[in-house]
């Protein structure tokens, strides 16, 4: 935001870095700036009407002009690149980075460069039905949903949740990915009901399949084989006892989210130092499939 002081108010304004007056945009086709939106928090969106109406279903939630008797401010003529004209100012109820957000879905810009928090990409979502506007789609070249799943390491229920509710198959896929590094009861109740039945049935499914995938693969214990001087029946059986002792603390303590090739190895390392050299044959020839 560039801030400036308006030579007729004798008061201080702040005006969007991005929508500002002389700003022209390949959206608005070389048209410039022909009306203000103003956010709660006083900061001074120069924008297109051409655009906006074009965009939006309910012409910005009934807010542009349809004749030039509305209120107008008058831009101060002694800042750089601004010029001195009357714009119709229309006031919304969003703060200034939802609406910059906003604005940048509307004209197809990245706002990348903002650092967005994933609370104002949220409300930014939430504001769109307010002013008619469509979801921003990957497939029309929006980075919106790019910009969101930065947040999935760090809040991977809630950004499957916010693209469950949008509809972004996409945005699940990978999304859900990150979901298996957390527990099924890490997510509240507001992501499953924002999710929707059938996506927290589908999230559901997928992690119950990763923990009965990781069953299968651990309690299934070395094979045995014909006894021999360095390898006596009870020995196999003392090392099937404790791989299934190893399997079993190993399902107690972790789940599939935690549970690493590294974290394997290190669980059942002793039980592998205590395979005779038969069994470590069998184990490199592939005959053993618990690894």
């Amino acid at each position: 935001m560039a801030t400036f002081s308006s030579p007729i108010t004798s008061v201080d304004i702040q005006i969007s870095s991005t929508f500002h007056p002389s700003a022209i945009f390949p959206s608005s086709q070389g048209e410039a700036a022909n009306i203000i939106i103003m956010s709660s928090d006083g900061v001074f969106f120069y924008c297109c009407q051409t655009v906006l109406k074009r965009q939006s279903r309910n012409s910005f939630h009934e807010l542009l002009p349809t004749n030039s008797d509305v209120a107008s401010f008058v831009p101060p003529s002694d800042a750089a690149g601004i010029r001195a004209a009357p714009f119709p100012v229309i006031e919304v109820q969003e703060i200034s980075q939802v609406l910059n957000i906003v604005l940048h879905i509307v004209y197809n810009l990245s706002s990348a460069s903002y650092g967005p928090e994933l609370d104002t990409l949220t409300q930014a979502l939430a504001s769109l039905p307010r002013y008619g506007l469509a979801t921003p789609s990957p497939a029309e070249g929006s980075d919106f949903w790019t910009l969101v799943l930065r947040f999935a390491p760090m809040y991977p229920f809630r950004v499957y949740s916010i693209a469950a509710a949008h509809g972004e198959d996409s945005v699940c896929i990978v999304a859900s990915e990150y979901t298996l590094q957390r527990r099924l009861i890490d997510m509240t109740e507001d992501e499953a009901f924002l999710m929707g039945g059938v996506r927290l049935w589908q999230l559901t499914q997928l992690h119950l399949g990763r923990t009965e995938a990781l069953k299968q693969i651990i309690f299934d214990p070395p094979r045995t084989h014909f006894a021999s001087a360095s390898c006596s029946v009870d020995s196999q059986a003392a090392l099937a006892l404790s791989w299934g002792r190893m399997a079993t603390r190993l399902i107690a303590r972790s789940a599939p989210h935690s549970t690493s090739v590294e974290a394997l190895m290190n669980g059942f390392g002793s039980a592998l130092q205590e395979m005779c050299g038969s069994l470590q044959l069998l184990r490199r020839a592939g005959s053993l499939h618990y690894m």
